[in-house]
């Protein structure tokens, strides 16, 4: 009875909840090296040690040297439990030794902590490995049942709480790993639930996957779960902006080797969203605000002890995206993309490409600006519009190490850009530009512009101002606008200067720039072949008219524009151009064009278009018809004034020249046009109906010298136009019928007044008047008119049954009008004919003598004028009329007479006296029947 007394006793002393406490603290105590508190403890010979309000608290900080940042110091327990239940060895115990089996915790509360600033956790040391003694299993198997699992960020605000979990956790010792736990966890989910397996050793501190990985998290939380063994993966987490769910799927940590030990954990991401700031600026903005800016998105990110890994896709402003990176760099002051090492392959799908202006988002502007190379490529090209984008860059650490790429691919779709060496800006843009350290390759770019094509070809040998550059543009219905001639070279764009041309062209142009010392201008070299495929209407500024829809094909090098049959229609016709042009400083330096013009309408726009002097000396011809041309143009060289020669072909032209105002019209023929000259050979035409023929030249000086023949000219009222007033007054009554041909003759010297000399070939014409009782009919002879001067010889005619015979002089003048003439009259009939040409004051004479026969009138000298006596118009004649036969009706006593009558005199115009002298001769006659000789 004592010894069980004394037995009761010992036992009772031994499991006093005081000892009981102290032993469960010791015992868990080698489990951790943070401080473990135990409430209170009942033992029971069931096997069971139940504990209550079971702490344990982080690792204490040790005071240490000052330091810039001091010590992270946490008070939250890292483990609180409130009721914690230990299965012993009842058996184990009997002989004297403590083993412990099983630990199981209900709704224990474990919280991960990390400091912001320091980036250290309260898990940091926590964990140790008790000794194993002979061999023995020793650790106890572990359950917690719904284990409230919170991750908490410390901030200078307080404590952030992260994520929170609720699982169900079963660790159970390694058989064959000594010192290990397999930890088994279960997650009820909405959708049902998860489950994962890890291995854990607690000697060497390494925790790897099994299977199932880690359950799902907010990133953040789980980034900084995983800091709690590997301190950077918190300042990975704060570089990244890492937001979402997800969960760590793989894991390797240990702390012992002589460098640390490994570290690795691969989170796998899932609708999950990244932020990066580049700079420090950009890591005070909240992580929406940056340009960096991942979401939804699934992969993995691998923390190494070298780095952060991350393979995932997602979207990048909306876009799809892949990205596989690498960054590199210590715990320790890693807070921008600057501070870490970056190797990255990204690839974006339509993304819209970030812009500068001004009201565009600041990530936006702050992204393009931050690095050099990005900001010179928006400053060559000014991209903007959706792209597929494929890049691999990488960067050193540190702010001033620059980005470079070893590779970037640039897929346009739809976008719009405008390179600074051709600044046309394209639209709707699609194709490839690729970048490498060996140059930039474009390929098959295609845009738009003003409903032309564009495709783009270039190579540039490195990246850079100064490298060699070949562009090949191909356009196709490119718009003539400002917009061309602005984004042309400047020997190019000189162009505008002296063509305008309205429509749309084939553009090829090749641009070469060589390379150039650092700093040189730049010295581009360029080829175009222009095809003027849409062109509406292009018109030289030297002359100016337009041709309209010209196609064919001009090739420049900037200085020489090759002119390759260009073909068009200009005023109603085909013209063809070809040629060659050189441009110097200031203007064309050479030329040497040829113009074809066929069916080529004369209309007043074109006549405006010609030089000032070949207009001048055309425009007096009032031309109007259709012509073929063909002109050359010669400029030899610079200082000297343009030289062209230009061949006209008239078809069916009609003039009228301001000196001999007649429009002639059907005129074919030749004409030659050269500086200041007009030539005109062999210009044949009709004025109503009758044949003209032009030869001659006019010159921009007025001077002249036109000779214009005629066949058959009617002598209307433009015909009689062209006589002097005196001349027009006396034939006004006049008719003059039958075939005429005449040849006029006008000169006219620089400076001096035009003279014109035409001569009339009469060949049996028919002149009338309405006092000739009859027509002068069979007019042959030469009449010509000079200025105010009439002459005629040779003049012949039958008036009745008389022939007559005329040569005379005369003076037009207006003022004083003068005629002087001889005149035979043969075989002259004495009748009424007759009578009706003489005077009143004769024609009474006649009346009383009446006389008959025939007679020859040859009047040596007759005179039209002015009296001196009385200064009025008389006429003068002295001559001699032959008698043949002549009877005196009224006294036909006297009959057959034969013989002269010689005499002169006076007979004034109109009213006057009649004064005649004269000498009768009688060679024979009859009177009174009786023949006298």
């Amino acid at each position: 009875m004592l010894l069980l007394a004394v037995g009761w006793w010992g036992a009772s002393r031994l499991t006093s909840p005081d000892r009981v406490r102290a032993a469960a603290e010791r015992y868990l105590q080698q489990f951790v090296s943070g401080p473990v508190s135990i409430g209170g403890a009942r033992f029971s010979w069931n096997g069971t040690v139940r504990l209550d309000d079971v702490k344990i608290a982080p690792v204490p900080v040790e005071p240490a040297a000052p330091a810039k940042t001091p010590a992270a110091r946490f008070e939250r327990p890292v483990f609180s439990c409130r009721r914690l239940t230990l299965r012993y060895d009842r058996w184990a115990l009997l002989r004297g030794k403590v083993r412990v089996l099983a630990i199981a915790a209900v709704q224990p509360v474990c919280s991960i902590v990390r400091d912001r600033a320091t980036g250290a956790t309260n898990l940091r040391g926590l964990f140790r490995a008790p000794p194993v003694s002979d061999g023995a299993e020793t650790y106890p198997a572990v359950e917690l049942r719904e284990a409230r699992v919170e991750v908490i960020s410390r901030e200078v605000q307080g404590d952030r709480i992260v994520d929170t979990l609720t699982v169900n956790v079963r660790a159970m010792p390694s058989e064959k790993k000594p010192h290990a736990y397999h930890i088994a966890w279960r997650e009820r989910l909405e959708d049902g639930s998860a489950t994962g397996h890890s291995l854990v050793d607690l000697r060497t501190g390494r925790f790897v996957n099994e299977r199932g990985g880690l359950p799902w998290m907010s990133i953040e939380a789980v980034m900084l779960a995983v800091n709690a063994r590997y301190d950077a993966a918190g300042a990975w987490c704060d570089l990244l902006g890492l937001g979402g769910r997800v969960r760590a799927v793989d894991y390797h940590v240990t702390d012992s080797g002589p460098s640390g030990g490994f570290r690795s954990a691969t989170v796998e991401l899932k609708n999950a969203t990244l932020s990066i700031p580049f700079d420090e600026a950009d890591r005070r903005l909240p992580p929406g605000e940056r340009y960096l800016r991942f979401e939804a998105v699934v992969g993995t990110a691998q923390l190494k002890p070298d780095g952060l890994y991350a393979d995932f896709h997602g979207r990048f402003h909306g876009s799809p995206c892949r990205v596989h990176a690498v960054f590199r760099g210590g715990s320790n002051g890693l807070t921008t993309l600057d501070d870490a090492a970056v190797e990255a392959e990204v690839r974006v799908e339509s993304l819209t490409l970030p812009r500068p202006d001004p009201d565009r988002p600041p990530s936006e502007r702050r992204f393009v600006n931050r690095w050099h190379r990005l900001a010179s490529l928006y400053n060559d090209y000014d991209p903007s519009g959706l792209v597929d984008i494929e890049i691999d860059v990488t960067k050193k650490a540190g702010p001033q190490e620059p980005v470079r790429v070893r590779r970037a691919v640039l897929t346009a779709r739809g976008g719009e850009a405008s390179c600074r060496f051709f600044p046309y800006r394209a639209e709707v843009v699609t194709g490839v530009v690729e970048w490498t350290p060996d140059g930039v390759r474009v390929r098959d770019l295609i845009a738009r512009h003003g409903g032309g094509t564009i495709r783009i070809e270039a190579d540039i040998d490195r990246p850079s101002r100064e490298a060699e550059k070949r562009i090949h543009i191909k356009g196709t219905e490119i718009p003539i606008d400002d917009a061309l001639v602005a984004a042309l070279p400047p020997r190019l764009r000189r162009v505008r200067e002296w063509v305008d041309a309205r429509g749309r062209l084939d553009v090829v142009l090749d641009l070469h720039q060589p390379e150039i010392p650092r700093g040189a201008p730049m010295q581009w070299e360029p080829r175009a072949t222009l095809t003027l495929s849409g062109v509406e209407e292009a018109m030289y500024v030297g002359f100016p008219y337009p041709i309209r829809r010209p196609r064919g094909t001009v090739r420049t090098d900037g200085h020489r524009f090759e002119l390759i049959e260009v073909q068009g229609t200009g005023a109603g016709g085909e013209v063809t151009v070809d040629g060659e042009v050189v441009l110097g400083d200031g203007g064309v330096r050479s030329a040497d064009v040829r113009v074809c013009a066929e069916r080529v309408s004369l209309e007043p726009e074109l006549i405006r278009a010609l030089p000032l002097t070949i207009r001048e000396a055309t425009e007096r011809f009032a031309p109007q018809g259709v012509v073929d041309a063909a002109v050359r143009l010669d400029l030899p060289h610079r200082g000297r004034p343009l030289d062209y020669e230009a061949d006209i072909l008239l078809r069916g032209v009609s003039v009228r020249f301001d000196a001999v105002p007649l429009e002639v019209g059907d005129l074919a023929g030749h004409l030659r046009i050269t500086p200041g000259r007009l030539e005109m050979e062999n210009v044949r035409g009709r004025y109503e109906g009758a044949p003209v023929t032009i030869e001659g030249w006019a010159s921009g000086d007025e001077a002249l010298d036109v000779t214009v023949r005629t066949e058959n000219l009617p002598l209307d009222a433009e015909v009689r136009a062209l006589l002097p007033d005196t001349a027009r007054n006396v034939l006004s009554s006049w008719r003059l019928d039958g075939p005429i041909r005449t040849r006029t003759r006008a000169t006219r010297r620089p400076g001096g007044n035009l003279s014109l000399r035409t001569e009339v070939f009469l060949r049996g014409a028919r002149l009338a008047h309405p006092k000739l009782p009859a027509p002068v009919e069979g007019l042959t002879g030469t009449v010509v008119l000079e200025g105010e001067t009439l002459t005629a010889k040779g003049i012949s005619a039958r008036y009745g049954g008389a022939s007559l015979q005329l040569d005379l002089s005369a003076s037009l003048s207006a003022s004083k009008p003068r005629l002087e003439m001889n005149l035979a009259a043969r075989e002259l009939h004495l009748d009424e004919s007759v009578q009706r040409l003489l005077p009143a004051t004769i024609r009474s004479a006649w009346e009383r003598l009446r006389p008959d026969g025939q007679v020859n009138v040859l009047v040596d000298h007759l005179v039209y004028g002015r009296d001196e006596e009385t200064d009025r118009p008389v006429w003068k004649l002295v001559g001699y009329v032959e008698l043949h036969d002549v009877t005196l009706m009224a006294s036909p006593a006297f009959a057959h007479l034969w013989g002269t009558i010689r005499g002169g005199g006076k007979l004034p115009v109109g009213h006057g006296d009649v004064s005649l002298d004269g000498t009768v001769f009688l060679e024979r006659m009859s009177l009174l029947d009786l023949p006298i000789e």
